[in-house]
């Protein structure tokens, strides 16, 4: 006689950092603009804070010229960059942190 058995593993849920878009900007003065994202997935863990950042460089990151959305969540939100340099080309994008990382909007 033969006999098997088979011990199914467990498997943990993956450490997820949240999915967001990138809004387009809008409201362009001078040295503000005003953007925001669309956070669609929170991942693995609530959204604490949510913002946009903007830099000279291709891939910002929330170390560069961030702005901070004044809630947390999920959904739509809007924040006004200020302190760009007016007739300059920025690249900007969404970011949201939970408790994994921070997830970054497509440019």
């Amino acid at each position: 006689m033969l006999a098997l058995a088979c011990n199914k593993k467990d498997e943990e849920p993956a450490d997820e950092a949240p999915s967001l878009s990138t809004n387009p900007v809008s409201n362009v003065s001078g040295t503000n603009a005003t953007m925001g994202g669309n956070i669609s997935n929170k991942g693995s863990s609530d959204v604490y804070t949510r913002g946009v950042c903007c830099s000279l460089n291709a891939n910002p990151t929330y170390n560069d010229n961030a702005s901070e959305a004044d809630r947390s969540g999920l959904g739509t939100y809007s924040v006004t960059v200020t302190g760009l340099q007016a007739n300059t080309n920025y690249n900007c994008r969404a970011y949201a942190f939970n408790n994994e990382g921070v997830g970054y909007g497509i440019i």
